[in-house]
C-alpha cells in the first residue's frame, strides 16, 4: 500500500515538476486543464417565509449546465446540520438540467433564518452559492 502511495505520488510531482519548469503546454494541459462545465442556477436565493416551529420544509433549486463538458456535484457544504441536500448525483451534460434539493429542519431554531449553500463542482467557477431565508416563528 505505502508503494501504491509513493508511486502515485511521484507521478504527480513529476507531472507538476514538468509544468512548471519546462512548460510543455500538452503535458499541462492534459493534466491540469480547468473543467469547462458552468452550473447556471434558475434562482440562487429563495424565501420560505413565515414558517411554523419544528416544521420541516424544502425546496429545489433547479440549474443548467451552460459550459461545454459535462458538470459534476462532488460536494456540498450546507454549513448547518438543519439544512440536508439531495442533488444530481451523475454527470450533466452540456445543455442539460439537474437540480439541488434543500431540506431545512426549523427544530431548534427561532427568528429570521439565513442560510448559505456551497455547491462544489469541477468547473472553474467553483464554489457556487445558493441561499435561502425563514422566519421561524414560534406558536
Amino acid at each position: 500500500m505505502n508503494r501504491l502511495l509513493y508511486t502515485l505520488s511521484a507521478a504527480v510531482l513529476a507531472t507538476f515538476a514538468a509544468c512548471t519548469t519546462q512548460p510543455d503546454k500538452q503535458t499541462c494541459n492534459k493534466h491540469f486543464q480547468k473543467n469547462n462545465s458552468k452550473i447556471i442556477f434558475e434562482h440562487e436565493t429563495y424565501d420560505f417565509g413565515p414558517i411554523p416551529y419544528a416544521d420541516i420544509v424544502g425546496h429545489k433549486f433547479n440549474f443548467t449546465n451552460a459550459g461545454t463538458q459535462p458538470l459534476v456535484i462532488h460536494n456540498i457544504d450546507t454549513g448547518c446540520p438543519c439544512t440536508t441536500v439531495e442533488y444530481t448525483q451523475h454527470a450533466v451534460q452540456p445543455g442539460q438540467k439537474g437540480s439541488v434539493r434543500i431540506i431545512f429542519d426549523t427544530k431548534g431554531l427561532h427568528g429570521l433564518q439565513y442560510k448559505t449553500i456551497l455547491i462544489h463542482t469541477n468547473s472553474q467557477h467553483t464554489p457556487t452559492r445558493i441561499s435561502f431565508t425563514a422566519d421561524v416563528k414560534l406558536n
